[in-house]
């Protein structure tokens, strides 16, 4: 972990994004709490060190069928609660769309309003719970975007397929596209709450 965040720094990155369902198995015997206390352990332990160097390392909650560790924000903002000053870069989380849809109990919305404006979500993934890019599958991004407008985000979104349809550059084209389109209608909303 400290030297993903090093190689991360030497490139002029500014974030990193700690997913990796494999990475976050139990070890044999274990039970889902050894596991998550394990979890927190190291990641407390590089949470300094990702703020000497200016990065902020992202827990990223993950879909409950992909690993039992940190399936939610609120389990990721748990493992924050315990340094000292969790505003500095250091840790930080993220919301994943696709597994937040499928994970959380609240909507992608809500836990944008509760999460953004504290600061420790620092990073969006978008994408279909079809696994595709936006605006390949049923799940709208409007209420999404109007979300992160509404709470003054200034981080990241990133678009985060898993299958490739038709191909790589047709879909990077589309999702893009998609949404452009979904920025300017979430901008034409001038007031009221996001959508729920």
């Amino acid at each position: 972990m400290r030297r993903t965040i090093d190689l991360c720094a030497d490139l002029g990155g500014a974030l990193v994004v700690h997913g990796s369902p494999n990475q976050r198995q139990p070890m044999d015997g274990d039970d889902k709490h050894v596991a998550y206390m394990r979890a927190t352990e190291a990641y407390l332990a590089i949470a300094s060190h990702s703020a000497s160097v200016g990065i902020n390392y992202c827990i990223e909650p993950l879909a409950t069928h992909m690993t039992p560790i940190i399936n939610s924000i609120d389990e990721a903002m748990q493992i924050i609660g315990h340094l000292a000053d969790a505003r500095t870069p250091g840790l930080c989380t993220m919301l994943d769309t696709l597994a937040a849809r499928n994970s959380e109990i609240e909507s992608v919305p809500a836990l944008i309003a509760r999460h953004a404006p504290n600061g420790f979500l620092r990073h969006i993934h978008i994408n279909d719970r079809n696994q595709r890019a936006p605006g390949q599958g049923n799940d709208s991004f409007i209420d999404v975007i109007w979300s992160l407008i509404f709470c003054g985000y200034d981080g990241y979104v990133t678009l985060e397929p898993f299958e490739y349809y038709p191909d790589g550059y047709s879909q990077a084209a589309w999702g893009l596209g998609y949404m452009r389109a979904a920025l300017e209608a979430a901008s034409n909303i001038r007031q009221g709450a996001p959508p729920a």
